[in-house]
């Protein structure tokens, strides 16, 4: 059995994130999140893999999914920049997504 810092184990981690990672840019959203939802479970300290899952969440429209992951990990590491860092543009995201939305409206009743 491999040790928690082998290499063999590294590797296998960074490959599931390309993975992950490839299956996005490949239009394959839904595969993609299941791979880094499964190298989450294996390494759930992964920093990599949180990343991943929320990129796919985000990839997928799933918003409030990810919004509802990262205020769980920024209770469970306060001081953990990088998860405060995702939720401030998660939510930046949602909010300019909104106000696109709203002025895209606005647009359309003025035009009809």
């Amino acid at each position: 059995m491999a040790s928690p810092c082998s290499p063999i184990q590294r590797q296998s981690l960074s490959l599931d994130i390309t993975a992950s990672e490839l299956a996005l840019a490949k239009g394959k959203g839904t595969e993609a999140l299941q791979i880094a939802q499964t190298t989450l479970r294996a390494y759930p300290q992964s920093y990599a893999a949180g990343a991943a899952m929320i990129n796919a969440d985000l990839v997928l429209g799933r918003t409030n999914d990810a919004i509802t992951w990262l205020k769980a990990r920024t209770r469970l590491q306060p001081n953990e920049i990088v998860w405060w860092s995702l939720l401030s543009k998660v939510k930046w995201c949602v909010a300019i997504t909104g106000v696109t939305a709203r002025v895209q409206g606005l647009r359309k009743a003025k035009s009809a």
